[in-house]
């Protein structure tokens, strides 16, 4: 045989055998079994685990599943064996179980009775008990105790074996003192700020006054502390330390605050050296401070941290970036050394902790890929989207190193919510709708091919009954957000609609199927929508010949952009959408139109305050055969979204007979808003200034004809609801004779 056709002989060969030693029997897992189980049912430890019997062993996967099955609280110990036999690799899980609880029992309480420490510990009997039940269970004991007002409370848990791997918890209590008062709190060696400005700084205040309660709370004076510290660091005094002292007179606290202030200083020059890659000018600008700013401890890091991020950013995962002070008649200069170190890439991305939500639904929201560069603004982004989810308790996602220094690995940690769907029961008003009702039951985490539990596939299935004032509405809808997995959302709605105006009535039955593709900050949707719509009890004369039943068959195509901070409540960024909806006659649809609107916001913070301006316009008009545009689809304008001094639906034109609005095939808005938190950092409470304008008008635009509106309102951030609750008070500032000057305007949803 020649060697050219013993060449050919060999690769055959090699390409028919090279899948049997790649997938041959001593990588297939054959079987796994579970010894040691008591509780915990041998299925329900199998659903836990990723690897399975007639697939492929991983052994990263299988530490992994370890791994996962020991975060889950239900094991002490966790081992395992595996021997290879001719069928492939069979898998031995030992596991130990941690006890159960059997009862608690509590000593030395006095304050708190049985059935309230119970509460507080939240241990049920049958719960796993290990150390850090334990732990927790002792941390919110001390903190309801110091939320009594009583400190220096010892506790301590014991665990006392019975029968059947179970135990008795015992908690055993020493209450500490009661409540204490600050009576008084002085200040020494502060010369530059007066005693009065730094107790203003302080949340501990002075019990002088009945309606102050002065409580003493150790933590909360630590924090008071650091806060003074901060004060005098970022206001010229970066040497600045505060010590106290705290003594009891006449059953009152009396802290003694000690400032020792150091030197005032200024900002000098800011010098920058080494490997800077980046040209000097573009890192200057990343400075927060100006020469000659009187030095800020926090303007100094955030400096450092525009470094260091604009690095991180573009691929130099640990930038060393080295201030050199130089001290100069009371100016610090600063000498930046920066060495950006090699640019890193991407190795692999590592997912645990999930044992609901599919490997897949966490790599689809991650912006940063393996190959990619390292980029630290892709790690927050994956990490926002992530949290946006509503899938998870904890998130963690850290850069990894591995034994090349160019190349890291993106560790992806994760805890499952334990309930990702939801029954909802509940109530809401808005000054349209006036008392809502509604029940709803949703599941975000939707799985439609994993009977029967139905979860951790990232669908969204979600039916919903809604009765208020005006409106009843049933909908049932369906959503994939990533088909085929691709970033295409797809699904079909059907939906029932009942809305009862002043003017007229109208009822929909109707389906409706969307997809849309995402980009990261652009979008673009389709739907196409069949909708049956009964119009009745017409009170407007000119519309009165609309009344009937139709089908309506529409496309309706929107493009999306944005880019914001966060979903709720945004402090910077943008958005727009913009949206066509074409209802032709030859999709069989009765009426003719064509209706177009488009909404941005923008946001800007300056400090703790936060511009918002909104921008909505709309046009709507007939075509073919149909003589006037349908009730349903005119604007009507007035009230949240438009101009907030005048009652919903109270803008534009009237009827000939004055009493009655008609809505507009036109319409403007334009909201400008300044929020201000008045709740600290929590950001729960905002104050809101208004102002507002805005029309409807019956053909086009007149921008010379435009109402105003202005005023005040809250907004209340609660963490359960999709929505803040609003409320709002606009004046009407050139409103008609007919017209009201001033309106409330309330909307919030409460649901259980």
């Amino acid at each position: 045989m020649s060697p050219r056709h013993l060449t050919k002989v060999l690769s055959a060969l090699i390409s028919l055998l090279l899948p049997v030693f790649l997938y041959s029997d001593s990588n297939i897992v054959a079987s796994i079994s579970i010894k040691g189980n008591i509780t915990v049912s041998s299925t329900r430890i199998s659903l836990m685990l990723r690897t399975k019997p007639q697939g492929l062993f991983d052994e990263q996967l299988w530490k992994r599943d370890i791994q996962s099955l020991m975060e889950t609280g239900y094991f002490s110990s966790v081992k395992y064996e595996i021997k290879e036999t001719e069928k492939g690799l069979d898998i031995t899980l030992f596991v130990e179980e941690n006890p159960q609880v059997e009862g608690i029992k509590f000593t030395g309480a006095k304050v708190f009775n049985k059935a309230e420490l119970e509460k507080i510990v939240e241990i049920k009997k049958g719960d796993y008990c290990n150390d850090a039940l334990i732990e927790k269970a002792i941390a919110r004991l001390k903190q309801k105790y110091e939320e009594k007002g009583i400190y220096f409370t010892e506790i301590s848990a014991k665990t006392q074996p019975v029968t059947n791997n179970r135990v008795i918890v015992t908690f055993t209590i020493h209450e500490g003192t009661g409540k204490l008062y600050v009576g008084i709190i002085n200040f020494s060696g502060n010369h530059a700020f007066n005693s009065s400005m730094l107790r203003k700084k302080m949340k501990i205040k002075q019990r002088k006054m009945p309606f102050i309660r002065g409580t003493f709370k150790p933590e909360i004076l630590d924090q008071d502390i650091k806060r003074l510290e901060d004060f005098y660091h970022n206001n010229g005094y970066p040497d600045c330390s505060i010590d106290r002292r705290i003594s009891i007179e006449n059953k009152m606290i009396v802290i003694d605050i000690v400032v020792k202030e150091g030197e005032k200083f200024y900002f000098g020059k800011t010098e920058f050296s080494g490997n800077l890659i980046f040209d000097v000018n573009k890192i200057k600008k990343l400075v927060e401070y100006r020469e000659g700013d009187v030095y800020s401890q926090m303007k100094f890091e955030k400096t450092l941290l525009n470094i260091r991020r604009m690095y991180s950013d573009s691929g130099y995962i640990r930038p060393e970036v080295i201030p050199v002070p130089e001290i100069s008649d009371s100016k610090i200069n600063f000498s930046f050394t920066i060495n950006p170190g090699p640019k890193v890439y991407v190795n692999e991305i590592n997912i645990r902790g999930n044992t609901v939500t599919k490997d897949k639904v966490i790599r689809r929201e991650m912006a940063i890929y393996p190959g990619d560069e390292f980029s630290g603004e892709k790690l927050r982004k994956s990490f926002n989207n992530l949290s946006d989810l509503q899938f998870f308790d904890e998130i963690e996602i850290n850069p990894e190193p591995t034994e090349d220094e160019k190349l890291v690995n993106i560790d992806v940690r994760v805890k499952d919510r334990e309930r990702t769907g939801m029954f909802t029961i509940g109530a809401g008003y808005s000054s349209l709708e006036k008392g809502v009702g509604f029940i709803g039951i949703q599941q975000r985490n939707f799985d439609i091919s994993d009977p029967p539990l139905f979860r951790g596939a990232g669908q969204n299935m979600n039916l919903e009954a809604m009765i208020g004032g005006v409106t009843k509405h049933f909908i049932l809808s369906f959503t994939e957000p990533y088909l085929f997995d691709k970033p295409i959302s797809f699904g079909p709605d059907i939906f029932i609609t009942d809305r009862s105006w002043d003017e007229y009535a109208e009822k929909h039955n109707g389906f409706d199927i969307r997809i849309g593709r995402r980009w990261e900050n652009f979008s673009i949707g389709c739907k196409i929508m069949t909708d049956e719509i009964k119009l009745s009890d017409i009170h407007i004369p000119e519309f009165q010949s609309q009344a009937g039943t139709n089908r309506v068959n529409s496309l309706t195509t929107t493009f999306g952009f944005q880019n914001l901070d966060r979903r709720i409540m945004p402090k910077d960024g943008d958005q727009l959408q913009l949206s066509f909806e074409y209802a032709p006659s030859f999709l069989g649809s009765d009426l003719e139109y064509l209706k177009s609107t488009v909404e941005n916001d923008y946001y800007k913070s300056f400090g703790k305050f936060v511009f918002h301006s909104k921008t909505y316009a709309g046009s709507v008009s007939h075509l073919g055969s149909t003589k006037e545009v349908p009730l349903y689809e005119r604007f009507f304008g007035g009230g949240i979204g438009t101009v907030r001094g005048y009652k919903e639906r109270e803008l534009g034109p009237r009827s000939v007979d004055g009493r009655h609005y008609l809505g507009g095939k036109s319409i403007f808005a334009q909201n400008f808003e300044l929020l201000y938190p008045l709740s600290g950092e929590n950001e729960i409470l905002w104050l809101v200034v208004f102002y507002d304008a805005g029309n409807v008008w019956e053909k086009d635009f007149d921008f010379g004809d435009l109402k105003y509106g202005a005023g005040v309102g809250l907004r209340v951030k609660v963490p359960i609801l999709p929505v803040p609750i609003q409320l709002d008070y606009g004046w009407a500032v050139n409103p008609e004779p007919y017209q009201g000057k001033g309106q409330l305007h309330i909307g919030f949803t409460m649901g259980f």
